[in-house]
């Protein structure tokens, strides 16, 4: 029994710390209206927005093809159109949504990227050049291969 309790724990813990699905006291905003697919990035993890859904800092809004959304931020409304993109940030209130390029040939929009998909890009790049440094690093002047 204990250990069922202590796995339901920790599940718990999982979701609740994971940034897309926490309910964090500092929310500036939320989804007023959601028609259609709308994506929030947040952090890594990517979501679909739901009405009602709450708002934070830095947090980015995708409508895809066929959707709209009203957002309050901020006391400020924005209301993005089919195929684009907005951040949450000080300038939500000022600034238009941008609009992105749809994929002509389907239609459809292109996939959110988020930040660390590239820092890991960049780290197994990092990773190849530390191998080939390593297996270049010869300190015995022979012509023996060093394994790193």
């Amino acid at each position: 029994m204990k250990f069922a309790s202590m796995i339901s724990a920790v599940a718990l813990g999982m979701v609740m710390t994971s940034p897309a699905l926490a309910q964090e006291s500092d929310a500036i905003g939320v989804a007023k209206t959601v028609e259609g697919e709308v994506l929030l990035a947040r952090g890594a993890d990517t979501i679909t927005l739901q009405e009602g859904d709450e708002l934070f800092e830095n947090d980015r809004i995708v409508t895809r093809t066929d959707a709209r959304v009203e957002l309050v931020v901020n006391e400020c409304e924005q209301v993005l159109d089919p195929v684009q993109s907005i951040v949450v940030d000080d300038e939500f209130c000022t600034k238009a949504p941008l609009q992105l390029a749809s994929n002509n040939s389907t239609g459809q929009t292109p996939p959110v990227k988020s930040g660390p998909s590239v820092g890991v890009i960049a780290g197994g790049g990092l990773l190849v050049a530390a191998i080939a440094i390593a297996a270049n690093d010869d300190d015995d002047n022979n012509s023996t291969p060093v394994s790193p």
